[in-house]
């Protein structure tokens, strides 16, 4: 009865988000349960685990209530009408976040603490697929799962939680969903800025957590099968395909082998994004770009100059915008919506006699994300009209891939922008999980 009830759940929160707010087939594969863990060769500290506040299905429908607005007006009586009875109405989501210690992203020898959450059933039959959900852009500590979850912060903060809550429910299908905190945020924040556009630092730090979430879920005497799903998007898309890439080829190594990369609006060359940035007007959202140079500059490349790349006084705004306290929307409001505005002349003609375009070039190209022949299913979502992560990114990225010998499976809306693909990816994910959990 339970577990019915849960698809039901399932199914209701998927009509609700499918229509929310959000501005902001393979066969199936088994798995044993997982052996001891053996921490990856990154961290050099054990890691800590500490429960949050649990999830009730009822707590769970009041918030799909929450995120019912605009289209679905009509269902939001309807959820919040609902009263579950005894057992049905507690018995949910458990939430326990995770720290450890990771090198300072500018490599100066320190270490820096990181954290992150996984979620997991109060519930399950077997053992649970162990899914690691690297999440989209955010700009405010506020806005770091850990923070979300340990209730710091209103639940519609940054409309954040419509991807966490709904990426979140897929636990429900006997999974752990396991969400990172980016360095810089949560537990280190404070301790470094956030490594935004670097690609190995963001793929070791998640590595390293996801393995203490998994010593976490051992330590609470729940079972994990041997695979694990990476999924994300935006973002989160990059880092999943990135750390989805290296499990992929190296998984065994480190104890977490992969069945599964499903992710959405992947930037996978941000080459080809600062390529078409410099030539087409229209930037809806152009504060990345000065995210992603802070974050070099900020992490060891000091030769960096803003004042090269970004027009004044938007190479000052940055570093004010971007210290942990403005959210999404308000960064968004804070720089220009125009290539001419943000750019400098040198960045926009690419002017590599200038040290700093030169660099940033460089470093675009270094954590650019390398083809590969994949072994497990490789899905991808994208929005053909995509204004944020250009389509013809990861068009090319997958021709890259198939040069290779290797087969990724591309779904295209054709009507959507990188926004409201995100809806898609909701559906793909809700229905791609069952099939290898």
């Amino acid at each position: 009865m339970i577990q019915l009830f849960k698809s039901k759940v399932l199914l209701i929160v998927a009509v609700c988000m499918a229509f929310s707010a959000c501005t902001e087939q393979e066969l199936v594969v088994s798995g044993e349960p997982g052996e001891g863990i053996t921490r990856s060769s990154f961290s050099l500290t054990d890691g800590t685990v500490t429960e949050l506040p649990s999830l009730s299905f009822q707590s769970l429908l009041e918030i799909a209530a929450t995120l019912a607005t605009n289209g679905v007006e009509a269902i939001s009586p309807i959820l919040e009408a609902i009263d579950l009875p005894g057992d049905l109405a507690t018995a949910a989501l458990r939430t326990f976040k995770v720290s450890t210690q990771f090198p300072h992203p500018a490599g100066t020898g320190e270490m820096i603490d990181i954290s992150g959450v996984v979620v997991v059933p109060a519930e399950y039959s077997d053992s649970l697929r162990f899914v690691i959900s690297p999440v989209p852009t955010y700009t405010a500590n506020a806005s770091a799962p850990s923070n979300i979850f340990a209730g710091e912060v209103p639940l519609l903060y940054d409309q954040f939680l419509n991807y966490l809550y709904f990426v979140a429910l897929n636990a429900l299908q006997n999974c752990a969903i396991f969400f990172p905190d980016y360095p810089g945020f949560g537990d280190s924040y404070g301790q470094c800025f956030h490594p935004y556009a670097m690609r190995d630092v963001l793929v070791n730090s998640t590595i390293d957590l996801a393995k203490v979430a998994q010593d976490a879920l051992t330590s609470y005497e729940y079972l994990y099968k041997k695979e694990v799903i990476v999924t994300g998007y935006s973002q989160g898309g990059l880092v999943a395909t990135a750390v989805g890439r290296e499990l992929d080829l190296n998984g065994d190594s480190y104890g977490l082998p992969m069945n599964l990369l499903i992710a959405g609006g992947v930037p996978a060359d941000l080459v080809i994004m600062i390529d078409i940035a410099r030539v087409t007007t229209a930037l809806p959202l152009s504060f990345i770009f000065p995210y992603a140079i802070l974050g070099y500059q900020l992490n060891g490349y000091t030769d960096l100059n803003t004042s090269d790349l970004l027009n004044s006084p938007y190479d000052e705004t940055c570093y004010t915008y971007f210290n942990g306290q403005y959210s999404v929307v308000e960064v968004l409001a804070a720089f220009p919506l125009t290539n001419v505005g943000l750019l400098t002349l040198n960045n926009i003609i690419d002017n590599k006699f200038n040290t700093s375009v030169a660099l940033l070039d460089e470093l675009l190209a270094e954590n650019s994300i390398e083809a590969w022949k994949n072994t497990a299913p490789v899905i991808f979502i994208h929005g053909l009209l995509d204004e944020a992560v250009y389509y013809a990114n990861i068009v090319n990225f997958i021709d890259d891939m198939e040069a290779l010998g290797g087969t990724p499976v591309l779904h295209t809306n054709l009507l959507t922008e990188h926004i409201l693909t995100m809806l898609d990816y909701f559906v793909e994910l809700g229905l791609y999980i069952p099939q290898y959990n």
